[in-house]
């Protein structure tokens, strides 16, 4: 069975948009995002369940630290749930295992004075530890009725010696905004935007001026705008990471660096230049009749480009630096996500779309053509907005940690 609330997804989607306060949306539905099937959703559901076992024997350990009044490890408890909870947005436990942090390192609640009284310390963190516990069982909750509950899917399940899959930090990536392939790929998506500006979920043309009923809205687009993904975020995911401190950052940055990309690729191509490539076509992640993430692919003769892709994969895993992931790689740079999809400021809870006509209007479009791939990245998850010198926010861009250029 899909992990949905009894009468259906668009009630659990609801569940999360009403503990806003509890759970930032956007950070959980990046995780989201990493599902391939929306109605198994075996990514998601596997991260939720390990953070619900982490927490759980981390307050474990804190009340016994806590009676031995070990603040040096009450203090790296709480910087590690802190973590755990950041990664799937939980924010009030994030927030709360940042104050353990703080106290058991002798200071504030900010972290910026000091206190030199220990006593006052344990004090302070026996009173957060409990606050702790009661908004992660609270949160906990709304993620159980949002349909994350072990034994819902035997494909998913919760098994006794499986192993913890650790909280998400950052993405391995070959990034497609380039020089070249910018002024390309924002012509094609302002008219793609254009084009779907005057398609509606009633199928009637743009201009259609039946007389709407009373108390009936306005007509909803076929696809949001905001549904778009912004060409800044345009890239090809190899793996996902989990890098949870600053030194395995730093690791991953320096193997990151380290790598003869010139010998990978004579090894691996029959082309004379494999990472040159088209992107093109307009292809559905699901069932294109109900779906929520369209996407464009490389081009023709690109065989070679996914062998070096996925040997990339293999080394950075093998390395321990992903998350493996037993999938075939599929190179796609996301187009349409319907998890951003906003009516004026409010998020559509899970809007799925009939992207038949889509695909078949889209299918040879070419996004942008003959550009190189210049780099591979360690990219931070999350995409951040940009601001103009007004504060208006003009794009948005995944945080870049490390890269290598494939021409050195």
């Amino acid at each position: 069975m899909p992990p949905a609330a009894d009468d259906g997804g668009d009630s659990s989607m609801a569940l999360l948009a009403e503990a806003s306060d509890e759970i930032d949306r956007t950070t959980f539905e990046q995780i989201l995002e990493m599902d391939d099937d929306e109605q198994e959703r075996e990514f998601s559901r596997s991260i939720v369940f390990d953070f619900f076992d982490q927490a759980e024997s981390t307050f474990v350990k804190m009340d016994s630290y806590l009676k031995d009044k070990d603040l040096d490890q009450l203090s790296a408890l709480g910087h590690f749930l802190k973590g755990s909870s950041a990664t799937l947005g939980l924010t009030k436990v994030k927030d709360s295992c940042e104050k353990i942090q703080h106290f058991g390192a002798r200071k504030d609640e900010t972290g910026q004075l000091d206190e030199d009284d220990d006593e006052k310390s344990l004090k302070r963190l026996a009173e957060t530890i409990a606050t702790a516990k009661t908004e992660f069982h609270s949160v906990e909750e709304v993620l159980k009725r949002s349909g994350y509950k072990a034994g819902q899917s035997s494909g998913s399940s919760k098994q006794p010696n499986q192993p913890k899959r650790a909280p998400l930090t950052h993405f391995l990536c070959l990034p497609l905004v380039t020089e070249k392939s910018k002024p390309q790929l924002e012509a094609s998506l302002s008219r793609f935007r254009k084009t779907l500006s005057a398609k509606f979920l009633d199928g009637l043309p743009a201009d259609d001026a039946t007389p709407r009923a009373f108390g009936q809205g306005p007509r909803v687009p076929l696809v949001p705008p905001s549904a778009i993904r912004p060409v800044g975020t345009i890239h090809f995911t190899l793996g996902v990471m989990s890098l949870e401190t600053n030194e395995r950052v730093q690791e991953a940055a320096d193997f990151l660096r380290g790598l003869d990309l010139k010998s990978m690729i004579e090894t691996n191509s029959r082309a004379n230049d494999p990472l040159i490539i088209s992107l093109t076509s307009l292809r559905s992640m699901h069932a294109p009749q109900s779906t929520s993430v369209l996407y464009a692919g490389p081009g023709e003769d690109s065989d070679d480009l996914i062998q070096i892709a996925s040997v990339l994969r293999s080394t950075f895993t093998e390395q321990g630096y992903l998350i493996p992931d037993e999938r075939p790689l599929k190179l796609h740079a996301t187009i349409v996500n319907t998890i951003y999809a906003k009516s004026g400021n409010k998020k559509i809870a899970n809007l799925k779309i009939n992207a038949e006509g889509l695909l078949d209007e889209w299918k040879d479009f070419v996004w942008a053509k003959d550009f190189t791939i210049e780099k591979l990245a360690i990219c931070k998850m999350g995409a951040k907005k940009i601001t103009d010198a007004d504060g208006e926010i003009i794009g948005e861009e995944y945080e870049e940690m490390a890269s290598i250029q494939f021409s050195t």
